[in-house]
C-alpha cells in the first residue's frame, strides 16, 4: 500500500511547499533503518501534489485490549489495530492529485492508484481537499505578497480492508512531522482557508478556495 508522506495544496495564483520529517525507526520511510529524512514536495498555482511511499500493512482484530490505569477497565474504542512493515524495496512516487489552475481544492481526489509500481498499488483514503472555511481568510487585495509558514499535526488516513468476511475501515495516523509554506501573490485576491489540522480534522496543512479582489 502507498502511504502519503506529505500532501500539499497550492493557493490559486500562488505556491505551496510541504515537508515531512520521517523518523528512521518508521518502516518504509526513506531513512529506514538508519537516518531521519526530510522529504519536500512543491505545488504550483492551484494544484495539489503528494509524495507517497510503499509499505506493508496488516490489520488485526483487537479482542482483549483494556485501557491502562485505575478505573473501570473499560475496553478501548478501537476494534482493530494496524501494523506497518517495510516493503521489499524502499522507494517513492511523486503524484499530481489536482492539476494547476484550480480556484478551489474541493474536488481533490481522496485516494490514488499506483498501478505499475511494485506492491499493492492502492493508497489509503485521505482528506486533503477544501471542505469548510475554519480559519481567517488570507487576502492580498491592495496588499503585498504574503508568505506564511504553517506547522501541522500528522495526517490520519483511512485504511479499508476485507477481514473475516466484512468490510473494515481503520483510522491510522502517520507519525511524520509536517510543515508547510504558502505564497500568495500581491493584489491578487482572497483565499478561504480550511485548516486540516483544526480539531476534528484529518491533519496536514491547508486547503483553499479563492475569490478575486472586488
Amino acid at each position: 500500500m502507498f502511504f502519503p508522506a506529505v500532501l500539499v495544496n497550492a493557493p490559486y495564483g500562488g505556491r505551496g511547499y510541504g515537508t515531512a520529517l520521517e523518523p528512521a525507526s518508521y518502516p518504509g520511510a526513506w531513512g529506514y533503518p538508519n537516518n531521519t529524512v526530510l522529504v519536500g514536495n512543491p505545488a504550483p498555482n492551484g494544484s495539489a501534489t503528494g509524495t507517497f511511499f510503499p509499505v506493508k500493512v496488516s490489520v488485526e482484530r483487537l479482542t482483549s485490549d483494556l485501557e491502562f490505569g485505575a478505573g473501570t477497565n473499560a475496553r478501548c474504542d478501537a476494534s482493530y489495530g494496524v501494523s506497518v512493515a517495510p516493503p521489499e524495496s524502499i522507494g517513492s512516487a511523486g503524484w499530481v492529485l489536482l492539476g494547476p489552475g484550480n480556484a478551489s481544492d474541493a474536488l481533490e481526489p481522496t485516494w490514488s492508484n499506483f498501478s505499475g509500481f511494485e506492491g499493492d498499488p492502492v493508497s489509503p483514503h485521505f482528506e486533503n481537499g477544501f471542505a469548510v472555511s475554519n480559519l481567517a481568510n488570507v487576502t492580498t487585495c491592495n496588499a503585498p505578497t504574503k508568505l506564511l509558514t504553517v506547522s501541522a499535526r500528522p495526517a490520519t488516513v483511512q485504511i479499508q480492508f476485507r477481514l473475516g468476511g466484512q468490510n473494515v475501515t481503520v483510522a491510522y495516523t502517520i507519525p511524520f512531522q509536517l510543515q508547510f509554506q504558502y505564497s500568495f501573490p500581491a493584489d491578487f485576491g482572497t483565499w478561504q482557508v480550511d485548516n486540516l489540522s483544526a480539531p476534528g480534522g484529518p491533519g496536514g496543512g491547508w486547503a483553499f478556495s479563492y475569490s478575486p479582489c472586488p
